[in-house]
């Protein structure tokens, strides 16, 4: 919604196969990639890392040499 520059102006809206409505209560969804399991779960990656315990640094993968991005779930019902 909007001009997309706020949180709050995107969200995930979920549909049935015959394209009802089933939910769209999630404002300020704003991530750059989903995925969907078989039990319809949501799973996105998020803006923010993923932070180590031991430091509260953003965890660095030692492959990439990035931050690891944090995993949101949302479940539609």
């Amino acid at each position: 919604t909007g001009d997309g520059s706020q949180p709050a102006q995107y969200r995930i809206d979920v549909y049935t196969p015959s394209g009802t409505l089933l939910n769209s209560n999630s404002p300020g969804t704003n991530v750059p990639h989903l995925a969907v399991d078989y039990w319809r779960s949501i799973y996105a990656a998020n803006y923010t890392p993923l932070l180590d315990t031991a430091t509260g640094q953003p965890r660095i993968d030692p492959a990439l040499g990035v931050a690891e991005p944090s995993l949101s779930r949302f479940d539609p019902l």
